[in-house]
C-alpha cells in the first residue's frame, strides 16, 4: 500500500508523497529482536523460503532506475577529462584547482553516472553446466554504471550537500545521472548532519524501499544493501585512484539526513555518507552562495519528484525491518570484530605491488557469470586483487566483513576454502576439497556456470551480527560493507581481462557447513566469481571513447 496520495502521471510514474511523521503514525509496527532473527534465517534459506509460492515479479509496477526532480533548477556538470578516466593523482590535482563544480563532476560521473548502454540483439546468451550451448532470451538493453546493480534497478540515490565555492552556490542537491547534472533543491549552507568538510562535500547515499521490492520482494532489503556497498567501493576507489581524501561513515539516525532532504524515513534509509575532498582544494571558505544568501541554513521544501511506484506494503519485511534500523537509531553503528589473529598460515600468497584500478577499469566492469570458463588463474593475480579487496577504506568504519576464498583453479594454491588474514598474504585452510559443484547447487539460479569457475570470492562476516546492540542497523551495514569488498574485487579482476560476477540469490546454511564457516560463528554474504568467460553477443557504447576494454577469450 503506498502512503500518503499521489496520482499517475503521463508516463505511470508518481510525484513524491509528503513525508511522514514516522512508523508509528504509519502504522508499520518494527521487527523485534525474536521477529528480527526470524526475517534474517529467512533470507538465508532457500528461494522457497524467501519467496511463498503465489508470489510474482509485479511487471506492472517497475520504478524508473531514475529519481528526477522535474520542477528543480538544474546546474550541468562539466564531463569528466579524458585524462581522467585512466589517470591518477597528477591529473586528479589539475581538474580539481578548477574548481568545485569541475572535480565534482568528474568524480560523480566515474563513481555512479552511466557509463554505457548495451544492447543484446539476440537477447543475452545464456548457458550452464547443463546447458553448455548458449540459449538467448529476447532482445534488450541496459543502462549501465561503473557498479554492479541486482536486476539492473541501481537503487541507490545521490545526494551532494556543500558548502560552495566560485563555481558552485552552496546548499543542497539530487544528482542526476541521466543528464549528468545537480538538480538545486536548496540554496545556503547546509545544516547540521549534512554539513559538508571544509573545502569538500558531502555525500549522501538513500535507499527508497520500493525501488527493487517489485522484482525481490523482501529480498530487496538485503540486495539494496549489499548494491549500496558497491557504490560507496566505487567512490571510494576512484578517491583512492585520485589521491583524495573519501571519508566513509555508517549512519546510526537518519531520521533527521531523510527529513533534511525533503525525504520520507519511513520508507526510505540513508546507510552512509561520504565526505570527499581533494587535498587541493581552496579551504579558505565558501563563496558560492547567491547573493543575500549570508550565512542561512538551507532548507529542502517539498519538491515534486518522479520514478516511484507502488511502496512495499505496511506489514512486509522489507518495511518492518527498516522501522527496526529507526527504532534502534544510536551515533554509532556496532559491529562485532572478527578476529583473525593468531590463525595458522596454511598457505602464502606472494608479494605483490599493485596501483588502484582505474575509472576505465570500473566502466569496463562486465558480470558475465552464465558464460565463464574454467581457464586456471595464478596466484599472484589472487595475491593482487587480494590486496585491492582489503586496502584500508577511510573513516570510522570497522574492518568487516572478510574474504574466504574459494580455489578451484589456481596455479600455486591447492584446492580448498581459505580464510584470507589481515594482513592479505597468509590464508587459513578451513575446508579442504573442490566446492563448484556445491555452489552451484547452492544458486538461485542454475543458469550461472559456478561449477567452471576457477576461483570464487565468498564474503563472510559474523552469523549473530543482529543480535548484537544495533540489531538491524548491523544487519545492513555489514552487507553494504561486503558489498563494498565485491566492487573492490570485480574491478580489480576487469584490469586484468576477467570477469567479477557477485551473486547474492544462494542458500548460505550448506556452504556455511561445508566451508567451515559455521564453526567459527561466520556465514556467507556474497559470492563473487572470478575468471576469464566467453563474450556474450552483445554491442555496447561507453559514454566516454577512452573507456573501453574488459577481455577474456574469444
Amino acid at each position: 500500500m503506498p502512503t500518503g496520495s499521489a496520482t499517475r502521471d503521463q508516463h505511470g510514474s508518481k510525484p513524491r508523497r509528503q513525508p511522514d511523521a514516522g512508523p508509528a503514525e504509519t502504522g508499520v509496527r518494527p521487527f523485534d529482536r525474536d521477529e528480527v532473527g526470524a526475517f534474517v534465517r529467512r533470507l538465508r534459506g532457500s528461494f522457497d523460503d524467501i519467496y511463498p509460492g503465489s508470489w510474482q515479479i509485479d511487471w506492472q509496477n517497475i520504478p524508473s532506475p531514475f529519481r528526477w526532480y522535474e520542477t528543480a533548477d538544474q546546474v550541468d556538470l562539466p564531463p569528466m577529462p579524458r585524462q581522467l578516466v585512466r589517470g591518477g593523482t597528477e591529473q586528479a590535482a589539475t581538474v580539481a584547482r578548477r574548481g568545485q563544480l569541475s572535480w565534482l563532476g568528474a568524480l560523480l560521473q566515474a563513481s555512479y553516472g552511466v557509463a554505457g548502454i548495451r544492447w543484446y540483439p539476440e537477447g543475452t546468451a545464456k548457458s550452464s553446466p547443463e546447458q553448455p550451448v548458449p540459449v538467448h532470451r529476447d532482445s534488450h538493453y541496459q543502462l549501465r554504471r561503473a557498479v554492479p546493480s541486482g536486476g539492473v534497478t541501481y537503487p541507490a540515490e545521490c545526494y551532494v550537500c556543500t558548502d560552495g565555492d566560485a563555481e558552485l552556490a552552496a546548499g543542497v542537491y539530487h544528482y542526476n545521472a541521466t543528464r549528468h547534472a545537480l538538480a538545486r533543491l536548496a540554496t545556503g549552507r547546509p545544516p547540521a548532519g549534512l554539513a559538508p568538510p571544509d573545502g569538500g562535500v558531502r555525500i549522501v547515499l538513500t535507499i527508497p524501499l520500493w525501488k527493487n521490492y517489485f522484482k525481490y520482494g523482501d529480498f530487496s532489503y538485503r540486495l539494496a544493501a549489499l548494491d549500496s556497498g558497491t557504490v560507496v567501493g566505487q567512490f571510494a576507489l576512484t578517491a583512492r585512484r585520485w589521491g583524495w581524501t573519501c571519508r566513509v561513515s555508517l549512519v546510526g539516525t537518519e531520521q533527521p539526513l531523510l527529513r533534511g532532504l525533503g525525504l520520507d524515513p519511513s520508507v526510505e534509509a540513508a546507510p552512509v555518507v561520504l565526505d570527499v575532498r581533494p587535498p587541493a582544494t581552496d579551504t579558505t571558505g565558501g563563496g558560492g552562495s547567491l547573493p543575500g544568501d549570508g550565512t542561512r541554513l538551507a532548507a529542502v521544501p517539498g519538491l515534486p519528484w518522479r520514478g516511484a511506484m507502488e511502496m512495499p506494503d505496511r506489514s512486509s519485511g522489507a518495511r518492518r525491518m527498516h522501522a527496526a534500523c529507526l527504532a534502534v537509531a544510536g551515533e554509532t553503528v556496532d559491529l562485532p570484530p572478527i578476529p583473525l589473529d593468531g590463525l595458522p598460515a596454511d598457505a602464502q600468497l606472494p608479494a605483490v605491488a599493485s596501483a588502484p584500478p582505474s575509472v576505465a577499469d570500473a566502466w569496463a566492469r562486465t558480470a558475465l557469470g552464465e558464460q565463464y570458463r574454467g581457464t586456471p588463474v595464478g596466484i599472484g593475480d589472487v595475491a593482487t586483487w587480494s590486496a585491492e579487496v582489503l586496502a584500508p577504506l577511510d573513516g570510522s568504519v570497522p574492518t568487516h566483513p572478510r574474504c574466504l576464498l574459494i580455489a578451484r583453479s589456481v596455479s600455486g594454491l591447492s584446492t580448498g576454502a581459505y580464510l584470507l588474514h589481515g594482513d592479505g598474504r597468509g590464508l587459513t585452510r578451513t575446508a579442504e576439497g573442490d566446492f563448484g559443484a556445491l555452489v552451484q547447487r547452492c544458486l538461485f539460479g542454475s543458469y550461472m556456470n559456478f561449477a567452471q569457475v576457477p576461483l570464487i570470492a565468498v564474503m563472510v562476516g559474523a552469523a549473530d551480527v543482529h543480535c548484537g546492540p544495533s540489531g538491524a542497523l548491523a544487519y545492513r551495514a555489514q552487507h553494504l560493507l561486503a558489498g563494498v569488498l565485491a566492487q573492490r574485487l570485480s574491478v580489480a579482476a576487469t584490469r586484468d581481462g576477467l570477469s567479477g560476477h557477485p551473486v547474492l540469490g544462494f542458500v548460505s546454511g550448506p556452504l556455511d557447513d561445508a566451508l567451515g564457516l559455521a564453526t567459527r560463528g561466520l556465514t556467507s554474504l556474497l559470492l563473487v566469481g572470478v575468471g576469464r568467460y566467453r563474450r556474450a553477443l552483445y554491442l555496447e557504447s561507453s559514454t566516454h571513447p577512452v573507456a573501453t576494454g574488459g577481455g577474456g577469450d574469444s
